[in-house]
């Protein structure tokens, strides 16, 4: 799921949003998209409708970070 997520946000730029995941799940997904470059992940909503967002980081952050 992280994988698939991570690509689909690489090709479009665009949000990605986890749905129907726990918050122990989310937790992980937030672990495991740290391995990606150029992403971030935070969680949107309140329980039980959260979601896990993922999306590429700004200009203004990515560049921060080099």
């Amino acid at each position: 799921m992280a994988a698939v997520a991570a690509q689909q946000v690489q090709a479009t730029a665009a949000e990605y949003e986890m749905t129907g995941l726990s918050s122990a799940e989310r937790r992980q997904m937030h672990q495991l998209l740290k391995a990606y470059d150029g992403l971030e992940t935070f969680s949107r909503g309140r329980e039980p409708e959260r979601h896990l967002i993922v999306r590429p980081l700004s200009d203004a952050e990515s560049s921060a970070d080099a």
